[in-house]
């Protein structure tokens, strides 16, 4: 996936602009559910409960265990996933 720009086929980016600027003019809490890819590790020290994913060559994603709802590996390209 590196160095790809994949975006989910059925989401209108200015769409999703415009629901996240909706929900942030009262400045209230959201709840937010976000789909990433990339490679995980925890972060050193934090005894599992703080993870780092790469996301591409440029951004990095910080977030608590806890934030998981789910998580599947991805198959390389050509591999058929192992249940």
């Amino acid at each position: 996936m590196a160095g790809t720009r994949e975006r989910a086929l059925d989401v209108d980016p200015a769409g999703a602009a415009a629901r996240l600027a909706e929900v942030a003019e009262t400045g209230d809490p959201v709840e937010a559910i976000l789909v990433v890819r990339g490679s995980v590790r925890p972060v050193e020290g934090s005894g599992g409960r703080r993870w780092r994913m790469r996301l591409d060559g440029d951004h990095v994603l910080t977030f608590r265990a806890e934030w998981v709802v789910a998580a599947r590996r991805i198959p390389a390209a050509g591999r058929k996933e192992r249940r």
